[in-house]
């Protein structure tokens, strides 16, 4: 009598599972867009660091004279090449998913930061390098504000 029971218990349990239906959205557009605020500071202080050193680049290259053109191509071209790797470690960073559009922002404002490095081509007009410079930096503006709202978002 037992083995009956037992065996028609399991029929049920094998027919629940086959006949149930699969979840309407992926799981993961259900989930909060929240993170940790350890994963939160982490993040944040990785891109800054990134941010730190692409300052530092940019700067090297608008402090070296044209007057100097072997110098000028040497520092344009080195500091161009540790943007792209910058860029390449941006990309790494593991952000938290309430992180993913101002990781998205930051690695545009460097993409952005190595165009107008391009434009920093003594062949080239001076006032497009700043226009594109100014762009960048209105990206790296909305990065902040990006960040700001997930802060506030946490709490």
């Amino acid at each position: 009598m037992f083995k009956k029971i037992f065996a028609l218990a399991l029929v049920l349990v094998l027919a629940a599972i086959c006949t149930r239906r699969p979840l309407d959205g992926k799981l993961a557009e259900r989930l909060p867009n929240t993170c940790a605020a350890t994963q939160f500071a982490e993040t944040i202080a990785s891109l800054d660091d990134l941010r730190i050193d692409q300052s530092l680049a940019l700067s090297r290259v608008e402090s070296t004279s044209i007057e100097e053109p072997l110098d000028y191509a040497t520092i344009l071209k080195r500091e161009g090449a540790l943007l792209g790797e910058l860029r390449g470690k941006a990309t790494g960073v593991r952000e938290p998913r309430c992180l993913v559009h101002a990781k998205a922002l930051f690695l545009r404002y460097l993409e952005e930061s190595a165009k107008a490095l391009e434009l920093r081509a003594p062949d080239k007009d001076f006032t497009d390098y700043r226009r594109a410079r100014e762009s960048a930096e209105t990206i790296y503006g909305q990065y902040l504000a990006e960040l700001k709202l997930q802060e506030r978002n946490r709490q």
